[in-house]
């Protein structure tokens, strides 16, 4: 991001750049949009520790050598059997990130590495002014798994959260760099395109049908993807270029097992309705992405953990999107949660309610930040699996808007 892009975004509030340094995670600058702040550095220490047991606390795909379907899992839940607590902990629903100390102490340990005493007194003050916050990260592969709104300023329970709309930098696209490559297409319209819990062998995600949030007046197409919804959906978006505003995708996402690149979004069964990342990006310019896009399945924006992030976040962006809403890590579905916890069936219907209404407000980060900070108020006053920032804190924003270039003789974009 270019210098005056701060400065552009700075108009409506206070805004910092905290950019990782790419490689390994051992260094991190950070930025005001304040001529007279000098550019702030720092050591990371700690952060693999830290990192390490925040990753041991989230939810994991079962084991597949097990053969663990739903059923399985209902059966281990309903007779209370040996192996009970060794699932539920494994889809993380009884672990730290269910408890608000346990929680609280593992947010600590990441705060201690990656938001030194100077940035966090910097962000306080900023806040006590009474001016809105802006916090732009660009983390460094170790840390592009931590919630950054989650991580704590003080010796209290003051989160990053508290004090600031938080959104992430997305990796440097064709567009910032080329001035041949096509720029996003804009949309005139608010109309939006929603692919809703696509039927696959891998089942449901939500309780029920989706409705939509009807915000602002906007309303919804819905899309059957069909025997070859690829293409179906392909020639979809080529048709209304310029009157979608809004793609929204909910359902199951597969990250590659040796590259982001291989992360699929399932929109049926069989390879025709695969939407995987390494062909959105191959077939770059067929594509008619809309402004805004956003993907409720598992860990569907995970891009920044790789060194070379190709994932499927970055895919949506180069082939149109400006506005990414996705998430950081594998979640459980409201079914597995019912197993638990009927009183907290939704926590997951809330993550497709949220991004919804976030994608169609004026200002999807501001929107989706607000959202969450009324989830983190119920945390604090009524922990439990349903108020669990297991689930929305694992809620991101990427930007990447179209008029970001690159200046002449300019070392890099953050």
């Amino acid at each position: 991001m270019e210098r005056r892009d701060v400065e552009e975004a700075g108009r409506r509030g206070r805004v910092v750049q905290i950019v990782g340094d790419g490689v390994d995670g051992d260094w991190l600058t950070w930025r005001w949009n304040d001529p007279d702040r000098p550019v702030g550095v720092h050591r990371v220490e700690g952060l693999r520790e830290s990192v390490a047991a925040f990753r041991s606390a989230l939810p994991r795909e079962p084991d597949s050598d097990k053969g663990k379907s739903p059923c399985d899992l209902e059966w281990l839940v309903t007779f209370k059997t040996v192996s009970r607590q060794d699932e539920l902990k494994r889809l993380g629903l009884y672990g730290p990130l269910t408890r608000r100390d346990d929680e609280l102490e593992l947010m600590r340990a990441l705060s201690r590495a990656l938001l030194p005493g100077d940035l966090r007194r910097q962000l306080i003050e900023a806040a006590a002014d009474g001016e809105r916050v802006e916090v732009r990260v660009a983390p460094s592969p170790p840390a592009a798994i931590v919630p950054w709104g989650l991580l704590v300023l003080d010796d209290d329970d003051m989160r990053l959260l508290d004090v600031a709309d938080v959104s992430w930098i997305a990796p440097i696209l064709p567009r910032d760099i080329d001035p041949d490559v096509p720029c996003a297409t804009p949309a005139t319209g608010g109309r939006a395109l929603h692919v809703v819990d696509p039927k696959t062998s891998k089942g449901r995600v939500l309780p029920g049908t989706f409705e939509s949030c009807g915000c602002h007046g906007h309303g919804a197409e819905q899309f059957s993807a069909g025997y070859n919804g690829l293409e179906k959906l392909r020639a979809r978006l080529e048709t209304g270029a310029g009157k979608i505003a809004r793609l929204l995708m909910i359902g199951h996402c597969a990250t590659g097992t040796r590259d982001a690149a291989d992360t699929v979004f399932f929109m049926g069964d069989g390879e025709a309705n695969k939407l995987r990342a390494s062909r959105l990006v191959r077939e770059a310019g067929r594509w008619r992405i809309p402004p805004r896009v956003g993907v409720v399945a598992c860990a569907s924006g995970t891009d920044l953990a790789q060194h070379e992030p190709f994932g499927l976040g970055t895919a949506l962006l180069i082939n149109g999107a400006e506005v990414l809403q996705a998430t950081l890590w594998t979640l459980p579905t409201d079914y597995a949660i019912g197993l638990v916890d009927t009183g907290a069936v939704g926590a997951f219907e809330w993550l497709a309610q949220a991004v919804d209404h976030a994608q169609s407000d004026a200002d999807p980060v501001a929107s989706l930040c607000d959202l969450q900070r009324k989830k983190l108020a119920a945390w604090r006053e009524k922990p439990g699996l349903g108020s669990s920032p297991l689930l929305w804190g694992a809620l991101i924003t990427m930007t990447a808007p179209a008029g970001r270039r690159q200046n002449p003789g300019s070392a890099s974009i953050p």
